[in-house]
C-alpha cells in the first residue's frame, strides 16, 4: 500500500501528515543511499504482527534512487506493508507517476 506526499507547502504537508497519523508508527526510514535496501521491506513482517510502515524521503532527488523506486513501485503498491513515499521536491514526472 501506498500513500505520497509531494510537495513543499506546509499547511498541506502537516494535513496529511495528520490523515496518516492513524496508520501508526512508522517503522522504518528508508533515504536516497537506502534505496537498495527498498526492496527486503515489500514482504516484511513484524514479531508482534504490528503494521509495518516503511517512510522512504527524497528518493526522487537522485536518478540511481529514483530508479529503484519506480522499478519497484507496482510491488510496493500490493504489498501488506504501508510505505509513505515524501517527495517534497519531486519533479513533475514523479508527482504524475505516484
Amino acid at each position: 500500500m501506498i500513500y505520497s506526499i509531494v510537495g513543499t507547502h506546509i499547511l498541506i504537508r502537516e494535513k496529511s501528515l495528520k490523515k496518516l497519523a492513524p496508520l501508526g508508527r512508522i517503522t522504518q526510514y528508508i533515504y536516497s543511499e537506502q534505496a537498495r535496501e527498498l526492496e527486503q521491506h515489500i514482504d516484511a513482517n513484524s514479531l508482534f504482527e504490528e503494521r509495518t510502515i516503511v517512510a522512504v524521503v527524497q528518493l526522487g532527488d537522485i536518478a540511481s534512487s529514483k530508479d529503484v523506486l519506480l522499478e519497484l513501485l507496482p510491488k510496493m503498491a500490493t504489498s501488506s506493508t504501508i510505505f509513505i513515499i515524501d517527495e517534497p521536491f519531486a519533479d513533475a514526472s514523479l508527482s504524475s507517476t505516484l
